[in-house]
This record gives C-alpha cells, sequence and structure tokens, in this order.
C-alpha cells in the first residue's frame, strides 16, 4: 500500500468557499479511488489553502485487482446477416446468387 498525494493549485479561493472544496474535493477522491478498486477503506487528510486544495491519501494499491467480466455480444443475425442469408434460403437463391456474378 502507498500514499497519494492529490495537490491543485487555483486562483484565489474565498474564504467561504474553502471548507466546502476541501470536503467536496475529499469525498469525490474517496469515490473515486473505490471505484477504480484501487482502495477499499481510505484514510484522507485533507490540506487547504487560498490558492490550494490538496489530499494526502493512505492505503492506495500500487494497481488495480485482476477481474475476469463475460460480456455477451449482439446476437448473430445483427453481427454476420450474410453467413445467416446463405445459410437460411434453399438451393434456388444459392444459384441465382452465383449467376449474378
Amino acid at each position: 500500500m502507498s500514499n497519494f498525494l492529490f495537490e491543485i493549485g487555483c486562483e484565489e479561493i474565498p474564504a467561504r468557499m474553502i471548507d466546502n472544496a476541501s470536503a467536496e474535493l475529499s469525498r469525490r477522491v474517496r469515490e473515486l479511488l473505490i471505484h477504480e478498486r484501487l482502495a477499499d477503506a481510505v484514510s484522507l487528510q485533507e490540506f487547504s489553502t487560498p490558492r490550494r486544495l490538496a489530499v494526502i491519501v493512505s492505503g492506495v494499491s500500487q494497481a488495480q485487482p485482476d477481474i475476469e467480466e463475460q460480456v455477451m455480444g449482439p446476437s448473430l443475425k445483427v453481427a454476420y446477416p450474410p453467413l445467416l442469408q446463405l445459410r437460411s434460403p434453399g438451393k434456388s437463391a444459392w444459384i441465382s446468387r452465383n449467376s449474378k456474378r
């Protein structure tokens, strides 16, 4: 597990907005790390000044764990329409198809 520093430098932030901005940054960083499977439970430290917002996160994984997913593709009718047309018609369709060439 590693530590991660995320710091944003900006122009002057009004004093009344610093606390909310710092809390919002912490919340979003926590949600992102959990969503991306980089940390199960993170401990955050917030730092803020009128020109900077920073978060130090402890317990971040070096890499995401591997996952296996089964993804279903489109139906055969959509994926391979010409192949299905060749299989279904009778002999007359095969002859007329070859005679056009």
